[in-house]
């Protein structure tokens, strides 16, 4: 049935009136049936027999170019098996009288999946038998994909939260492992028996820190350096790097922006070599057998559809590129690349926090990751980066002096340990929950010449600034239980104390230095005896 009228040719063609009447009629149906083909909607009809007898333009499109659904096809003809497998037990109820409801989704001709949300309802004759039913569909694969996309948002936030949280944990505890065995190694250096036995623990101890610093950046609470950074000198130097890594059965590719045309965003130089050549280690691998390896930097203007899928707002992005000719990846493991720890490598290959880091470093930079493979045709991990604006003076970042490790716990030297006590050093108040690390850290103040009195929380610490006149520094934890945490603790030695200095740490390496709200210096835990010395030296000035 065609909800548009066939009419037969006038049998009188000298009846004027006749002929105008059905040239008014055609016109009718000419203008429904453009409104049906125009209407965002699908629209269909199909008699008792499960065949079309009308289509509207949407909906024979939404079948892909090349799909002929004229009237007088049966349903099983026109559907893919799939799609009808879900269909027909709609089809027969609601031949029956019973409008239904119901959602399917289906490969198009074209490659895209495609989701639509659809109703049949029921067309009675005069005798209240079924004659056929109509097919109101709409395509819900934007809302589908939006829906997908904050699931997955509030997912990797969770994890995130919770990694975040264990890491911290972690820390603490590998702070004391490292500091107690260190101290042991160091008072007995002549012990060949004992350093047997330390050495790989200390080593396994420091390659669970720089797990805990991986673990961290996934969960956006790693410390960045951010600045305006000219993209194309970070992949160039990353390149030339991984020319002398990669084997040469992978061909390594860049194609960046002109020398004129500079592309600056706002981001970590480090962090982002670190992201860029964790991306190219992971295509060189899913490569076995070589391939081409592109690292592309261009800038691009994302629409809402665009922005919204990378989870970043729309507009002018920095984008840098990397794509592999390698076995690709199916959708089940797309849909967990980013989450930590899982791996397609063998056991002992892969730590499974490759992509996890690159996605919490790009996140934290206010940015967005793309991520598009298929089986067999390779993988494109695309960074989309906020762009910024180079200084007239930018200056070369500051870095760690070579061979220190990022996350290298509280270690107690010799040297610190045969220091006699100075006189004229400030009593130190020192606040930490864990007790082991305020031994570890009292130990190296005292080998500093500091007196030190200890609390365990910032309540008790609370108490002693009240009692006892003396204390010329204040070190404390920031985040530790009951009602006054370092901040507090802080805020109240400032109003009561005038003058005293004050140190905050913090095993949390969200926490950022020389905020607005937090005028005191942050050490950040786990530290070297020289990070303590030099932040104390620059806190006591």
């Amino acid at each position: 049935m065609d909800p548009t009228l066939s009419l037969p040719e006038s049998a009188d063609p000298g009846s004027a009136p006749r002929d105008a009447l059905l040239a008014e009629l055609r016109l009718s149906e000419a203008r429904l049936r453009l409104i049906f083909d125009n209407v965002p909607a699908l629209i269909g009809y199909f008699d008792r027999n499960h065949v079309y007898q009308y289509a509207n333009k949407g909906y024979t499109d939404w079948f892909g170019r090349g799909r002929d659904i004229a009237a007088g096809r049966p349903i099983v003809d026109v559907l893919p098996p799939e799609v009808y497998a879900v269909v027909i037990p709609h089809v027969v109820l609601a031949l029956k009288g019973s409008r239904q409801r119901y959602e399917y989704e289906m490969a198009r001709d074209d490659g895209r999946i495609v989701n639509a949300r659809t109703e049949l309802v029921p067309e009675f004759g005069p005798d209240g038998e079924v004659l056929g039913c109509f097919v109101l569909s709409v395509d819900v694969s934007e809302v589908k994909q939006a829906q997908v996309a904050i699931a997955q948002a509030q997912k990797m936030e969770a994890v995130g939260q919770l990694t975040g949280g264990i890491a911290h944990d972690l820390n603490n505890m590998l702070a004391v492992m490292i500091g107690n065995l260190a101290a042991l190694r160091d008072r007995r250096p002549g012990d060949p028996e004992l350093a047997e036995f330390l050495t790989p623990a200390l080593k396994a101890a420091h390659s669970g820190a720089d797990l805990i610093r991986r673990l961290l950046t996934f969960a956006r609470q790693q410390p960045l350096a951010p600045r305006a950074v000219d993209v194309g000198e970070v992949v160039a130097d990353a390149a030339q790097l991984l020319v002398r890594s990669l084997p040469d059965s992978v061909r390594l590719l860049t194609s960046l922006a002109a020398p004129r045309q500079r592309l600056i965003a706002r981001t970590d130089a480090h962090q982002l070599e670190s992201a860029i050549l964790n991306l190219a280690i992971n295509a060189r691998d899913a490569m076995p057998e070589g391939g081409e390896l592109r690292i592309e930097t261009d800038e691009c203007l994302l629409d809402a559809a665009e922005a919204a899928e990378a989870e970043v707002l729309p507009g002018r992005h920095v984008r840098i590129s990397v794509t592999d000719t390698g076995i690709g990846m199916d959708e089940a493991t797309r849909a967990r690349v980013f989450e930590p720890f899982f791996t397609t490598k063998r056991f002992g290959q892969g730590s499974g926090l490759g992509l996890p880091m690159v996605y919490g470093f790009v996140r934290q930079c206010g940015g967005g990751v793309l991520l598009h493979s298929r089986p067999g045709a390779g993988t494109r991990v695309t960074l989309l980066l906020q762009p910024a604006e180079m200084p007239a003076a930018a200056t070369a970042p500051t870095t760690a002096a070579p061979g220190t490790p990022a996350d290298a716990a509280v270690i107690e030297s010799p040297q610190a340990a045969d220091m006699p006590p100075r006189p004229g050093r400030p009593l130190v108040l020192l606040v930490d929950d864990q007790a082991e690390l305020r031994r570890i850290v009292r130990r190296e103040l005292v080998a500093l010449g500091h007196p030190v009195i200890e609390a365990g929380d910032g309540d008790e610490a609370r108490e002693i600034l009240d009692a006892v006149p003396g204390i010329g520094l204040l070190i404390t934890d920031i985040v530790m239980p009951g009602r006054t945490d370092g901040r507090a603790l802080c805020r109240h030695a400032a109003r009561t104390r005038p003058g005293l200095r004050m140190l905050m740490i913090s095993g949390y390496s969200d926490e950022q230095p020389g905020r607005a709200s937090d005028p005191w210096p942050l050490l950040r835990k786990p530290f070297t005896p020289e990070e303590l010395r030099s932040t104390l030296e620059e806190t006591l000035k």
